[in-house]
């Protein structure tokens, strides 16, 4: 059990300081920065791939009036002893190492860590994964600012208040239930490799199950969408490999995922008072490329001023279709003609903006019905249900409508289970075992395809009631 390693640490710790007895609450002080420490090398521990540890070693951070702080009220002394004799230990080994800045300490780049020796062992033994131990901190700050990629303070208003109320209600909601990704065991090599192609390597850590809105050039007037979920981090492009959204199932069940076709292209045509008639993609090259076109139409619209070269995310694909970046950015403005006088003026942020509203109404109309939606910025991902029912596409068309006073084409993909799905007796039957104690070892036995998933599924269950109460305590 987790809360045995960690107070098996403290008791390590406390026995290598210098200092006499400590009383009850410096004990307990102790005890929630190693649990801070653990807390994060096991969550990262059980990534996919596995991740380096990164830890703040700067005082302002550790500050209450900090709001981006996501350390569980300990205190910056405790946690530098905690570490330090972690280190001395060789529990944990320091990978690489960052210079600090005093001026915007929260800015710093974190140091990396790997858990090595006895701690690793141990954190591989734990009965249990980190997004099933206990859910996420509801009260981290949701609603995040930034300016040139760094953290920006700021004064609530009445309009960051409902948005973060809003998406505690989200959030919350997100958290009573269980997404997961049911795909075989033999497919997470490919998985693994796939994520780290990307130019930021992406990471699949299940304990990410919340959202935060993210307005990203110090304004809360544009940019806004929603991130932080591990399923925005699957790789999804078909034409290089698996899309992965497809295995996804919420409380064991097969989904189903909505898209806004052309969001932007439509919305920039209607602030401008046109339609855009057929697909903005495909009339660029008959239907050819549409997703390099997709891509370049969106830099174009973010960029504030002509971009003279291709944008360094399509330089690979351009050169494996033959196509110069010349040449595509010459037949979008043509095909766009209406609207060229739109391109290059950094009108991109503020279409996110309006689209990230449009989700927030979206996810917010299920919440209140504790129905989980999960975003991926145009796109909804729900309970295949709500799809036959034909719900989820008519919310969306709702929503949008609320901005645009018109609708807008909605695609839908059904992501097939892979694997049976189970019924509501059967779910019932599987709860009802699940009172039993059962070995991880034995869980995989029972399904050696499966076996990751079918853990984790169990898990889920035999815990879920008390998962669900802890949640509804925020």
């Amino acid at each position: 059990m987790f809360d045995i390693l960690v107070s098996d640490i403290t008791r390590i710790v406390k026995a290598k300081e210098k200092r006499g007895k400590r009383n009850d609450q410096s004990y307990q002080d102790l005890t929630n920065a190693v649990r801070y420490l653990l807390k994060i090398l096991w969550e990262d521990s059980t990534s996919t791939p596995v991740r380096r540890s990164g830890f703040h070693f700067h005082k302002t951070y550790y500050s209450s009036t900090n709001r981006y702080t996501n350390h569980l009220g300990v205190a910056y002394r405790q946690v530098k002893q905690a570490y330090d004799t972690l280190i001395e230990l060789g529990l944990i080994i320091e990978t690489d190492e960052h210079s600090f800045s005093s001026t915007q300490p929260e800015n710093n780049k974190l140091r990396l860590h790997i858990a090595a020796g006895e701690l690793e062992q141990r954190l591989k033994g734990l009965d249990s994964i980190p997004a099933l131990y206990e859910p996420p901190n509801l009260d981290e700050e949701s609603i995040v600012l930034r300016l040139n990629k760094k953290l920006q303070p700021y004064d609530d208003d009445a309009d960051t208040n409902l948005m973060r109320d809003n998406l505690k209600r989200i959030n919350k909601c997100l958290c009573r239930h269980w997404l997961d990704l049911n795909l075989p065991d033999a497919n997470y090599p490919e998985l693994q490799r796939r994520l780290g192609e990307y130019d930021t390597p992406r990471n699949v850590n299940l304990a990410r199950r919340t959202l935060a809105r993210v307005f990203s050039d110090g304004e809360f007037n544009s940019y806004g969408r929603f991130f932080r979920g591990w399923w925005q981090e699957l790789p999804n492009d078909e034409t290089k490999g698996l899309a992965y959204r497809q295995f996804l199932t919420i409380d064991g069940k097969k989904t189903v995922e909505y898209d806004f076709s052309s969001i932007a292209p439509n919305m920039i045509y209607l602030m401008n008072g046109k339609v855009l008639g057929e697909d903005a993609y495909n009339r660029v090259y008959n239907g050819d490329h549409r997703d390099i076109v997709k891509t370049a139409l969106s830099a174009m619209l973010m960029a504030k001023t002509e971009l003279k070269n291709a944008p360094e995310d399509l330089q690979g694909d351009l050169k494996d279709a033959d196509l110069s970046w010349k040449d595509l950015k010459a037949r979008i403005l043509k095909c766009h003609k209406v609207i060229e006088d739109q391109f290059f003026q950094g009108k991109g942020k503020y279409l996110q903006f309006e689209d990230s509203k449009i989700a927030e109404r979206v996810l917010l109309a299920f919440a209140k019905n504790n129905i989980p939606i999960y975003p991926v910025h145009d796109s909804f991902i729900g309970h295949h249900g709500y799809g036959s029912t034909g719900e989820l596409e008519e919310e969306m068309r709702k929503a949008f409508h609320e901005s645009f006073k018109t609708d807008i084409p909605i695609k839908e993909d059904v992501i097939l289970l892979i694997g049976k799905e189970k019924t509501e007796a059967e779910q019932k039957q599987d709860l009802e075992l699940r009172t039993i104690d059962m070995s991880l070892e034995a869980i995989w036995k029972d399904a050696e395809d499966y076996s990751y998933y079918t853990a984790r599924e169990q898990m889920w269950w035999a815990n879920r009631s008390k998962h669900i109460k802890k949640v509804d305590q925020y």
